[in-house]
């Protein structure tokens, strides 16, 4: 028989969620998810909003501080750059529901990605997240 263990858990789903919802509110055609989807264009889509966990610190067993990062893929740079600043301001002035922090980290940045064609723009922010007994 084995006891609890102690457990990372996610910040980018929580995010996710957070963003879903406040474009949604907005009325934001933008859609938010882990994965963009694999059939996506810039052309015939809405512009989408990636969050992607990256690796960072953790202080064991209290919590983890994974970086997040946000790219926004639309059809053109003042878009992407908008919808990405909209992100960005939400993250950084409320709270994000199941993440204990979020915190600046970098500016927005922009490209063409090769593969879509689209105009990405980009951000992380920094968060910190309790780990769980489970």
């Amino acid at each position: 028989m084995t006891g609890p263990v102690r457990v990372s858990q996610d910040s980018a789903a929580p995010i996710r969620d957070h963003l879903r919802s406040f474009l949604g509110n907005r009325g934001e055609s933008a859609t938010a998810d882990l994965a963009m989807p694999s059939s996506w264009s810039p052309v015939t889509d809405a512009p989408f909003v990636h969050v992607l966990n990256l690796p960072g610190p953790l202080v064991w067993p209290v919590f983890t501080q994974p970086p997040v990062h946000i790219a926004v893929y639309a059809n053109g740079r003042t878009e992407a750059r908008r919808i990405a600043a909209l992100c960005q301001g939400r993250l950084l002035m409320v709270p994000t529901p199941g993440v204990a922090q979020v915190r600046a980290a970098t500016s927005i940045v922009d490209d063409r990605d090769p593969k879509t064609g689209a105009i990405v723009a980009g951000f992380d922010v920094n968060t910190k997240v309790r780990t769980a007994l489970i």
